[in-house]
């Protein structure tokens, strides 16, 4: 028995080694396994299929370097790729962008490789940690998409080539979405899959688990023998004395070393296997044990007062362990994969109204694009050259949003909330009125109503653009009632969650604005005020950020001004200074106590 455990803790670590060395969804697959070999060793590979084929002087069969299951995003990929590498190197060959080449040619290296990244981790998304790093190469590409899309404004003779690299860049961040979807979809996963950490990492918890509680058990004898409190074995005789007297005498057997061992061992040697019925099966099942952990969790909470550190240990890692365990936060990915038609039947998932409203939010993405390359597809001055920036930056948020209900958790779709009051307050601009203020690109405070006054003309005349973003807006915003969207919160509502969280959202972008600005203002020839376009997203921001309670009410009779608040780290005091400070209270520096002491802390 034994030996079949130590043979299976050792096939598990291995598949976790060529999981993560070669990038493989499924290590059982020898087709896969393959493929990723002769990606890794790809000049092996062709000398191989040299001296298979008999010919020196032939070129080897091309060998595909494709992992994970192929579907009909493989040939939107390749195009994809071959799109962003013309558009870069359209620009790039420019004659009249010879000033900023170097920038140029360091998005030409960058951006392929981000792209390469993002689609690598899409094909394993199946754990959780890849998929992290798809969704992070995405919006990394999401803002470079912003960048272009900024660059093309302020040059208005290249409008349309950054506006195609941009388009270009969105195309591959948007296949990385769908292949990570298609991994989830294609190895049969469902609504109630559990998808855990990857199993090296789950191995490396459960080994913290059992070395915390065979220290708990087995304190240093050192320790015992010198004057250290005993807090291992009082915490040891406390849980047993607890668990009996709450009823809970049956949990004793998690503090069992070799029992709990086996319990964690046969849960990492589940989430180790390939098969897809496999797993869907350790989600039906690690609920129980996961609840029994959890359950032994809460009671040790409760125990010991004061606190011991070995008992503080083993309940830390047992936690970790635990959590790996939480409901998978990524089946939303097999909607922006699947048909919406296919994703109750085969995928198990209930298409509630806010799988609806992700959906929703992605068709009104193609939409809001396919209609500005339209709108904004020329050399703009004036006004027109505001509302490009304004509403490129829509698409943008849109995109964000799109992000923050993939998370599917109420903080991140609450923070998408603050992207349907922008998208209201472009498409009705005059419901905002008063004195408030915010601070410019100049660093001066001005009305807010200033900045954003001629913001009515961008969707005047274009119905379905408006009726675009109203929809978008409607999306991100039903889910939370009767929210007024149009009125600033009262004073006492202002603290709530909610509302502190949009804040902060807004105050992201303010800050993602401001860099933004000045990695365009070098890149631009000059022709175009960018001082003035930036001034309006501020305006804009400004707008929001006040609705969303933003700025003290009736200070002095003053307006409303409207910041992000900085929080600075601070650092502590050494430990001299801190002891020198509190014993100098009370005393003076000849040691004597100081007549003065009484006179300064009234």
């Amino acid at each position: 028995m034994a030996e079949t455990a130590r043979r299976s803790q050792t096939e598990t670590r291995l598949d976790a080694i060529m999981r993560q060395t070669l990038m493989l969804s499924d290590p059982n697959d020898p087709k896969e396994v393959a493929r990723a070999l002769a990606k890794r060793y790809r000049e092996g590979a062709e000398r191989i299929e040299i001296d298979r084929t008999g010919f020196l002087n032939s070129t080897a069969l091309p060998i595909s370097s494709t992992t994970g299951t192929s579907g009909p995003s493989e040939a939107e990929l390749v195009q994809a790729k071959d799109d962003l590498d013309r558009d870069l190197g359209a620009l790039v060959a420019h004659p009249q962008l010879k000033d900023i080449q170097p920038e140029l040619k360091g998005w030409q290296r960058a951006l392929p490789q981000i792209v390469d990244r993002g689609v690598s981790a899409a094909r394993t998304s199946v754990n959780e940690r890849y998929r992290a790093i798809a969704m992070a190469a995405r919006q990394e590409l999401g803002d470079y998409s912003r960048l272009a899309r900024m660059l093309g404004a302020s040059t208005p003779e290249f409008n349309g080539a950054y506006r195609s690299l941009a388009k270009s860049i969105d195309q591959a961040a948007a296949l990385i979405l769908v292949m990570a979807g298609e991994t989830i979809a294609g190895r049969g996963f469902g609504g109630i899959a559990a998808l855990p950490v990857p199993v090296a990492d789950l191995t490396t918890r459960r080994d913290a688990v059992i070395s915390a509680l065979h220290g708990l058990q087995n304190p240093d004898p050192a320790a015992l023998m010198g004057e250290d409190w005993p807090r291992a074995l009082h915490a040891l005789t406390s849980m047993n004395e607890w668990l009996d007297s709450s009823g809970q005498g049956h949990l004793r057997a998690l503090l069992d070393e070799s029992y709990l061992a086996s319990v964690l061992d046969k849960l990492v040697e589940t989430v180790g296997q390939s098969e897809a019925s496999v797993l869907r099966g350790l989600s039906a099942t690690s609920a129980v044990t996961v609840t029994q952990l959890e359950r032994l969790l809460s009671l040790l909470g409760q125990a010991i007062n004061p606190t011991s550190p070995p008992l503080a240990r083993f309940r830390q890692a047992l936690k970790l362990f635990v959590q790996s365990f939480r409901p998978d936060r990524g089946r939303r990915l097999i909607l922006a994969a699947r048909p919406p038609l296919m994703a109750n039947g085969f995928y198990g998932l209930a298409h509630s109204e806010e799988d609806a409203g992700f959906v929703t939010l992605m068709t009104t993405r193609a939409r809001l694009a396919a209609l500005l390359d339209c709108y904004l597809g020329c050399g703009c001055e004036g006004d027109a050259v505001t509302c490009q920036f304004v509403l490129d930056k829509m698409l943008y948020d849109l995109d964000r949003a799109i992000d923050r209900y993939i998370a599917d958790v109420d903080d991140a779709t609450q923070r998408a909330a603050a992207f349907g009051v922008m998208m209201r307050l472009v498409t009705d601009i005059g419901v905002f009125d008063g004195d408030a203020q915010v601070m410019d690109s100049r660093g001066r405070w001005r009305q807010i109503v200033q900045l954003i006054g001629r913001l009515d003309v961008c969707t005047e005349g274009h119905d379905t653009l408006a009726g675009v973003l109203h929809r978008s807006a409607e999306v991100l915003l039903t889910p939370y009632g009767d929210l007024d969207w149009a009125e600033r919160p009262p004073a006492e509502d202002q603290d709530d969650p909610f509302w502190q969280l949009m804040r902060s959202e807004l105050c992201n972008q303010r800050r993602d604005e401001e860099h933004w600005f000045e990695f365009a203002a070098a890149m631009s020839p000059g022709c175009i005020d960018l001082r003035r376009l930036h001034d309006a997203i501020i305006g804009l921001l400004g707008a929001a950020m006040y609705l969303t309670g933003s700025g003290q009410d009736d200070v002095q009779g003053r307006p409303v001004r409207v910041a992000c608040e900085t929080e600075d780290a601070t650092i502590p005091a050494h430990y001299e200074t801190s002891l020198d400070s509190f014993a100098f209270r009370y005393l003076d520096r000849q040691g004597q106590v100081d007549p003065n002491f009484a006179t300064r802390n009234r």
